[in-house]
């Protein structure tokens, strides 16, 4: 697998001085429908529809988070949603 360089800028530390990163380099082989994982993805899915209301995504600490660095940053998260919340 070849290097692979991810670069942040200091605007993102300026607006967010916490900021940590990670990433998992990894090769996937892409496969036909796998029932077992749907099944998986279903039952997250239910329980975390059970669990949050709509209205509320956006109060979770993680997602409240990425918004406010949105705002630091100077762009209006209800038109950039952060992908967690999307």
């Amino acid at each position: 697998m070849s290097e692979i360089k991810i670069t942040v800028s200091d605007e993102i530390f300026r607006a967010c001085p916490e900021f940590c990163f990670s990433a998992i380099i990894c090769r996937v082989k892409n496969s036909p429908h796998n029932e077992k994982l749907w099944k998986e993805v279903e039952v997250f899915s239910t329980d975390f529809r059970a669990r949050y209301k709509m209205e509320d995504i956006n109060k979770r600490k993680a997602i409240f988070a990425t918004r406010q660095v949105y705002k630091n940053l100077g762009k209006d998260p209800n038109r950039y949603r952060p992908s967690a919340e999307a």
